[in-house]
């Protein structure tokens, strides 16, 4: 049932039973919140002067714009945004200490949101002595695995990966140098929210 525009009543004219079933009742009977049948459900415009009940989505997933839904709005697991390779000046070609660097990914570059929950990244790093001891990792803070992972097979080369790195509740991923002189290049590539 679709909303029936009120008209304009001055006075004199009489208002019938017809009149007070369609542009009240049914008006009613069309909208908020005779639409709900369920906890969660949200009232969404579908169409002009028309709305629709969008029920709650499955836990753990978020409300996005979807124009090819009858809402355009659709519960969905969150999802990635590609974007051109995003940089931090202090991550191109410098010479990194030993050490770990927390990081948060939006200081690192403002086009990643503070909700990111993950980044697309590359990283290539190069040290002067071959030695399996010295390497480079990027993780998310509160893990121990090895992340992504470099480590100087051959002196002067740089050695290159890629892949997805967690970002903690806080927006932060690590960095972990081993082995002095690491020079180091980070390119974020798309992140998840």
């Amino acid at each position: 049932m679709s909303y029936n525009p009120v008209p304009l009543v001055v006075t004199g004219d009489a208002w019938t039973a017809a009149n007070h079933n369609i542009y009240i009742r049914d008006n009613f009977a069309a909208g908020v919140p005779a639409i709900f049948t369920a906890k969660g459900d949200l009232a969404v415009g579908s169409a002009a002067q028309t709305a629709v009940a969008l029920p709650v989505g499955s836990n753990r997933k978020f409300l996005m714009a979807l124009d090819s839904e009858t809402s355009g709005l659709v519960y969905d697991n969150p999802y990635f945004v590609s974007t051109d390779s995003m940089r931090n000046d202090g991550y191109m070609g410098d010479t990194i200490n030993v050490g770990t660097y927390t990081i948060v990914a939006h200081d690192f570059n403002s086009l990643i949101p503070v909700t990111a929950k993950a980044i697309n990244v590359s990283i290539s790093a190069q040290w002067t002595s071959a030695n399996s001891g010295y390497y480079c990792r990027m993780i998310k803070p509160t893990c121990n695995g090895n992340g992504i992972l470099v480590r100087s097979m051959v002196a002067n080369y740089f050695n290159d990966n890629s892949g997805i790195v967690g970002l903690d509740d806080s927006g932060q991923f690590s960095i972990v140098v081993a082995g002095a002189s690491c020079v180091v290049y980070i390119d974020i590539y798309g992140y998840f929210i």
